[in-house]
């Protein structure tokens, strides 16, 4: 008597297979990135700028800068947002992989808390930006910018296309999550 195995078909071969894991792959990324950044920000003292000032030109330089930054309690209060959106894009990474019910849902609500982060990232950033123009002015024509470039337009357009880019990220993150054939595999497989 011969044992049949019963055929199992390749995951690649499962219709929105591959998209689930790298949607996962990529939330689990940026959730980490922004734990990371987060924690920084909120963890830091002023010890621990004077140590990195004392190693490196460029922290030196940023010294005054990242002091007022990190002692700002709104900018503090944003980043404490972004510890909570980060945080939720690893759950909802987390929940996609199981392949859980709510795992749409929690993604959704994940994508949308990062895009509401990155918006008042921007806002505060650049507030913060134009309350201390002089610090920002400072650090820059430290570090050898050119004196003939507007540093707080320049300071305020880098923060700006930087948020940009990730809110054009959770908005490609948020039609992959739409799409038909993930929808499909997450929900068929669901536990």
């Amino acid at each position: 008597m011969g044992c049949y195995v019963l055929p199992v078909p390749k995951p690649s071969a499962i219709p929105g297979a591959r998209t689930t894991l790298v949607l996962s792959l990529v939330l689990s990324f940026i959730g980490i990135c922004g734990l990371m950044r987060g924690y920084g920000f909120v963890s830091v003292t002023a010890d621990d700028l004077d140590r990195a000032a004392e190693t490196n030109q460029v922290f030196a330089a940023r010294r005054n800068l990242d002091e007022a930054e990190t002692s700002s309690p709104v900018l503090v209060g944003v980043q404490v947002g972004n510890l909570l959106a980060s945080g939720l894009l690893l759950f909802a990474s987390v929940l996609l992989t199981a392949r859980r019910r709510s795992a749409l849902w929690w993604t959704q609500q994940a994508l949308i808390a990062n895009i509401l982060y990155t918006l008042a990232n921007i806002a505060t950033m650049t507030w913060f930006s134009y309350g201390h123009a002089s610090l920002v002015r400072d650090t820059y024509l430290a570090l050898d910018w050119p004196a003939d470039v507007p540093v707080l337009i320049s300071h305020v357009l880098g923060t700006a296309f930087f948020g940009l880019l990730m809110l054009t990220l959770y908005l490609v993150l948020f039609r992959v999550l739409r799409r038909a054939d993930v929808r499909e595999f997450v929900q068929r497989e669901a536990s």
